[in-house]
């Protein structure tokens, strides 16, 4: 079963949506399809911040399972730590949407006494708090991955433009954010091995492409409920590629007050990745 709303559980659950703890980013994202005669191999990621839920799967007191909705469903326990799993074709038909999750259950009874993770509400109780074998006790966002994965770096597009009156500008194409620079040395490549430098630069690309999306589909409403857009055509194919962004993050809502923390979903900590690498400039400078 994936779990597309909140649900209510009588004991800590982790989820990026729950606050039953105090930092509660399970993180997954589905990064390529393969496929041959035989079978898909699905390659994908995932970050879990909360140390306790962490120590129990590396002890294998908790299994990481993966749940794919399709015209078939397909789960699997998966090891802690892989990053792919092949799925034969006689197990799984795609369809053109396919849902994945992924699931923490507990592999035998499992006392909170010892969690540091709780957030107050759980303080005074958790000694008393015993989940047993086999229940969910996690759950990640949703991904629908429809064969053509979106990401970020995916739906941006870089050009060197020598006749630009400014360093640098942004272009909003139907289909992709276009980072325009006046020279190419602006694109700061070669300063640090992993160049986040540009992800200031995509960052406000980012942010004048929600813009743009809002200005299309708000209408007189104070948000626009993405829900309610699911499935909907775009009037561009940039609108639909944010849309399926969007979704695959469990991004519900979208309004001009909230464009910074939509940008922080769907992109994977772009700006704790850009001050990385600024220190890394700062160190070699050093």
């Amino acid at each position: 079963m994936i779990y597309k709303k909140d649900a209510s559980f009588s004991y800590p659950i982790f989820s990026n949506t729950s606050s039953s703890y105090l930092d509660s980013e399970f993180y997954f994202d589905v990064t390529s399809l393969e496929t041959n005669s035989n079978e898909y191999k699905f390659n994908f990621e995932y970050e879990i911040s909360s140390i306790f839920i962490e120590e129990l799967l590396k002890a294998g007191e908790a299994s990481l399972i993966i749940i794919i909705q399709s015209s078939d469903n397909y789960f699997k326990e998966i090891p802690y730590g892989m990053n792919e799993i092949s799925v034969p074709k006689k197990r799984l038909s795609l369809s053109n949407k396919t849902t994945l999750q992924l699931h923490i259950q507990s592999k035998g009874d499992i006392y909170f006494d010892n969690c540091m993770d709780l957030s107050p509400f759980y303080e005074v109780i958790k000694d008393s708090i015993h989940i047993e074998k086999h229940k969910l006790i996690g759950y990640s966002n949703i991904v629908n991955y429809s064969g053509n994965k979106v990401k970020p770096l995916e739906i941006i597009e870089k050009a060197v433009d020598s006749k630009l009156p400014t360093a640098f500008k942004i272009e909003l194409s139907s289909s992709t954010i276009i980072l325009k620079f006046k020279e190419d040395a602006y694109q700061l490549k070669g300063m640090v091995p992993n160049n986040n430098l540009l992800n200031m630069y995509i960052y406000e690309g980012l942010s004048r492409a929600l813009t743009q999306f809002i200005n299309d589909n708000i209408g007189d409403e104070e948000f626009i409920d993405l829900t309610e857009l699911s499935g909907s055509t775009q009037v561009n194919d940039l609108n639909q590629k944010l849309l399926d962004l969007m979704e695959n993050k469990g991004i519900k809502e979208l309004y001009p007050e909230n464009i910074d923390e939509v940008i922080a979903l769907v992109s994977n900590k772009i700006v704790e990745k850009y001050v990385e690498s600024v220190r890394e400039v700062g160190n070699y400078a050093g």
